[in-house]
C-alpha cells in the first residue's frame, strides 16, 4: 500500500452517485484520510469508511484547506459555487455535474480515451452519463480507424435522475395502475412508459439537453470538431443501468474484424451476447454486444450496450480519474 497520505473530500455524499464513490474509494490501495460532505438536512448523520465511523459535515471555505482532492457529486449550482473556492487552495476537484464540461480551460475525460489531460489541471470534469459510455466503448475504434459520424438512441433509466428519480419510479411501480400517482419528478407517467428524454428541448435546434451533451462532449473527448453525433435520448422504465444503440462509421477502411478487436482491447468493456440493464446493475463494467456490419454501407457498423449509470455513467469514471491522480503522486 501506498504510506503517502491522500486527503479526499466526497461533496454530495448522500446522495446516489456519492454513495457509490465512497464504495468505491474504500475499495482503493492507497492510505486515504476520507470527509464526507452534503446539505444541511443531512449535518452530523453517519457514514462508515474502512471499519470507522464518521459524521457528515458542513462544507465551508476552510476545509479545502485540508483536501488534496474533492469529488463534487451534487450539483452544477453547487459546484459553481465551491470549486473555485476549492482550487483556489490547492484542492484538485473532480466534478460530476455540468458545470465546467465545456469550458475550454478544463479536461472533459474519460481515462480509457484522454487520461493524459487530468495531469496539469486544477478542475477535472465527467463527463455526461450517456456521453461516457459511448465513448469509452469506442475508445479503440477511434483511436485506431478514426469515426466520421455516431448515430446513438439511449435508453436511459431511472438511475439518471438520481435518488428522487428512482424513487418516483419505486412509488410509481407499487401504486400502478392507481391514478393517483407522483408526477414530481418526470412530469409524467413513468412506469409502463417511454418518453423524450426530460431535459428541455432546445426549440431552435430540436435536440433536448441530453442530446446537446451528447454531441457537444463526445467531439471535446474525441478532440475532433469533426465528428458527426446524432443522438436521440429517451427515458425507459428500468430503475438503474442505461442501454444504447450505436451506429458509427470509421474514415479508414475496416472490417468487422477490425471492431471487435479494438472494442475488445477497452479495458472496463465486456463482449456478450445479449446486454441488459438486469446484467450491468451494480457492476462496473459495460457490456457490449449485437455487433454487426451494416448492409449497404461500407465501413459501418451497429451495436448495443449496456452500463450502469451509477458506476461508469458517473461514480466509477470520477473514481478512475482520482486513482489516475493517486498513482501519478505515489
Amino acid at each position: 500500500m501506498d504510506e503517502t497520505l491522500h486527503r479526499v473530500g466526497i461533496i454530495g455524499i448522500t446522495g446516489a452517485v456519492g454513495k457509490e464513490v465512497l464504495k468505491l474509494i474504500e475499495t482503493m490501495p492507497f492510505n486515504i484520510k476520507l470527509e464526507g460532505f452534503a446539505s444541511i438536512n443531512s449535518i452530523g448523520k453517519k457514514f462508515k469508511f474502512k471499519n470507522r465511523i464518521q459524521k457528515i459535515k458542513r462544507l465551508t471555505r476552510d476545509v479545502f484547506q485540508d483536501l488534496d482532492y474533492a469529488i463534487f457529486c451534487s450539483s452544477s449550482d453547487v459546484s459553481k459555487g465551491w470549486i473555485p473556492i476549492g482550487i483556489c487552495r490547492d484542492c484538485i476537484c473532480i466534478d460530476n455535474s455540468s458545470a465546467f464540461r465545456m469550458d475550454k480551460k478544463f479536461p472533459l475525460v474519460v481515462p480509457q480515451v484522454n487520461p493524459h489531460e487530468i495531469f496539469n489541471s486544477s478542475i477535472i470534469c465527467n463527463p455526461n452519463c450517456c456521453t461516457i459510455l459511448m465513448t469509452t466503448t469506442l475508445a479503440e475504434v477511434h483511436r485506431n480507424l478514426g469515426i466520421s459520424e455516431i448515430n446513438v438512441s439511449t435508453y436511459q433509466a431511472a438511475s439518471g435522475a438520481g435518488i428522487k428519480g428512482l424513487r418516483e419510479l419505486k412509488n410509481q411501480m407499487t401504486t400502478f395502475p392507481i391514478k393517483c400517482i407522483p408526477y414530481n419528478v418526470f412530469g409524467r407517467e413513468y412506469v409502463n412508459n417511454c418518453f423524450s428524454h426530460n431535459s428541455q428541448i432546445n426549440p431552435e435546434t430540436g435536440y433536448n439537453g441530453e442530446e446537446e451533451k451528447m454531441i457537444e462532449e463526445t467531439k471535446k473527448i474525441f478532440d475532433d470538431d469533426n465528428i458527426i453525433v446524432i443522438p436521440t435520448c429517451v427515458r425507459v422504465p428500468v430503475l438503474r443501468s442505461h442501454c444504447e444503440s450505436i451506429t458509427f462509421t470509421t474514415r479508414k477502411n475496416s472490417s468487422l474484424k477490425d471492431i471487435y478487436k479494438y472494442i475488445d482491447q477497452v479495458w472496463g468493456v465486456d463482449i456478450v451476447d445479449s446486454p441488459e440493464p438486469v446484467n450491468t446493475s451494480g457492476k462496473n463494467n459495460i457490456q457490449v454486444g449485437r455487433i454487426r456490419k451494416v448492409i449497404g454501407k461500407d465501413n459501418t457498423y451497429s451495436l448495443f450496450l449496456s452500463g450502469d449509470q451509477l458506476l461508469k455513467g458517473a461514480a466509477l469514471n470520477a473514481c478512475e480519474i482520482l486513482l489516475l491522480l493517486l498513482s501519478e503522486n505515489e
